[in-house]
């Protein structure tokens, strides 16, 4: 028997899911090292990683409370924004301070996306199909998560941290966010493009899925 094949709208948010997350994969492994180039301690390095984590906690509820007042592709989409631009930010951070915020922002647009895509995933799923679908886009997600530290550009030694001295400014060679970023980019552009999609103006034209 022939499996039925996911809608195309499903398909575009499962390929985002694995986008993301192995962009986050990418960039995680290089964070702490990085972070010890600011002459922080292991406790302060970690806990650049930590406010990712803290910060997508925090901002769940909120997150909520946006996909039902603007829409789940806007939060989506905004989500992605940030998570694209805090990336880039790290990159250039010029104390540790700057850092922390650039991830804790990251965090914040991190659960932007995934409680959006989640809303998103519940409202395009046809009923039979619900199970499966919550199943593939989990398992992308997975997927890109595992994916991501193993990638030559998440560890090279010539571009994995920046250089620097106490006596030089700070220079930099393919930081490892800017590795990084161009997955939530495409995400975005991924996005755009099914805008114009019958999946996309059902939900505009619902009560609470203002896309």
């Amino acid at each position: 028997m022939r499996t039925e094949r996911l809608p195309a709208t499903i398909r575009v948010l499962v390929v985002a899911s694995f986008l993301v997350a192995l962009g986050y994969g990418i960039v995680a492994p290089a964070l702490p090292v990085f972070a010890s180039s600011f002459d922080v301690g292991v406790a302060a390095a970690s806990a650049v990683v930590s406010a990712f984590a803290v910060f997508r906690l925090a901002f769940a509820p909120v997150s909520g409370r946006l996909v039902g007042r603007i829409g789940e592709r806007r939060v989506f989409c905004g989500g992605l924004l940030v998570v694209a631009v805090s990336s880039g930010a790290c990159a250039f951070a010029a104390s540790y301070g700057q850092l922390l915020v650039f991830r804790a922002l990251g965090g914040i647009g991190s659960t932007m996306f995934t409680v959006a895509a989640a809303s998103l995933l519940v409202r395009l799923s046809p009923a039979h199909l619900r199970g499966r679908v919550t199943g593939t886009w989990a398992t992308a997600f997975l997927l890109g998560s595992v994916a991501g530290p193993v990638q030559p550009v998440s560890h090279a030694p010539t571009a994995c941290v920046p250089t620097r001295s106490k006596a030089t400014e700070p220079s930099w060679d393919t930081p490892p966010a800017v590795r990084g970023q161009p997955f939530p980019h495409g995400s975005i552009r991924m996005m755009g493009r099914r805008r114009s999609s019958p999946d996309f103006r059902e939900i505009s034209a619902e009560p609470g899925g203002r896309g």
